[in-house]
């Protein structure tokens, strides 16, 4: 087994293979959607220290929780099929709010950092 992180409820060592495989389960169940999730909330979920999950994804994808939080419900936005509607009639808040954002402003801020323009640009540049 890898380094010791993390014990479960039985006291029995998790590497840190556990808690890749965990968050790779929690991204897949698409937990990211609520818009309550934080540190907080993964870590009772899935069982690992906070600080523990945020090194990991550090290490792994080079960026903090709430920047990976961000980038995989800016993903998630990117898929929804938008060729079927007009997307100069979709409201952007109803958008964001869907990919798990709090606030119109916290989508906004997220996409000009990752793409370096306002969300409207970017909804015309979706593939």
């Amino acid at each position: 087994m890898g380094t010791s992180l993390d014990y479960n409820k039985t006291n029995e060592p998790r590497s840190t293979g556990d808690l890749h495989e965990a968050i790779a389960n929690w991204v897949g169940a698409k937990r990211y959607l609520l818009p309550e999730c934080s540190l907080t909330s993964i870590s009772s979920e899935i069982g690992f220290k906070p600080s523990h999950i945020n090194r990991a994804l550090i290490q792994t994808y080079g960026t903090s929780f709430s920047k990976f939080i961000d980038n995989l419900r800016i993903d998630y936005i990117k898929e929804i099929d938008l060729n079927s509607q007009d997307t100069e009639k979709i409201k952007l808040s109803s958008l964001a709010r869907s990919g798990g954002f709090k606030t119109y402003i916290r989508f906004a801020s997220a996409v000009r950092r990752r793409y370096k323009m306002c969300p409207r640009t970017f909804m015309v540049l979706l593939p």
